[in-house]
């Protein structure tokens, strides 16, 4: 008989302490990047300065893109001319070209090195921000609408993310 009443003692126990964890909801907030990203004034300015640097280097590119097209036009043309100026025009080009070719790649990977580590730190500051926004408003959890295809009871906590960085 005690062995039963402890055994009913132990279920209901364990049927309240379960119930307990089922009526209370998980909090979440979700933050939209995108948003984030295009109004925020910081991170503007981080682009703005990438996009520059980006178009300046591809304009260098582009000019010497522009010559090794004249240089390869010349070489169609030049089948008049003697041989010897034909190999060196030819040696030339494939020299130019390989340069070019390097030069993109080399520009590419320092790009996206440098735009990556300026993500980095602006994705950092967002993280600060939806911290301090999530134990404000006693949130469990907070992620980016990007990876959640559903959530149901979630709090859209994008302004009040935005406004922490400001």
């Amino acid at each position: 008989m005690k062995k039963l009443i402890i055994i009913i003692a132990a279920m209901t126990l364990l049927l309240g302490i379960t119930t307990a964890f089922a009526s209370s909801a998980t909090k979440v907030g979700v933050i939209n990047l995108t948003t984030i990203l295009q109004k925020n004034s910081n991170a503007q300015a981080v682009i703005k300065k990438l996009n520059t640097s980006l178009k300046v280097k591809n304009k260098q590119l582009q000019e010497r893109a522009d010559l090794l097209r004249t240089d390869i036009n010349s070489f169609q043309n030049a089948s008049v001319v003697r041989a010897a100026y034909r190999t060196k025009l030819q040696k030339r080009i494939r020299i130019e070209a390989n340069d070019l070719r390097t030069d993109k790649l080399t520009f590419q990977r320092a790009f996206l090195i440098k735009r990556n580590k300026a993500m980095a730190g602006i994705l950092n500051k967002v993280k600060v921000a939806s911290a301090k926004v999530a134990k404000k408003m006693r949130l469990d959890l907070v992620v980016s609408n990007a990876n959640v295809t559903y959530a149901a009871n979630s709090i859209d906590v994008t302004k009040q993310v935005l406004k922490a960085l400001s």
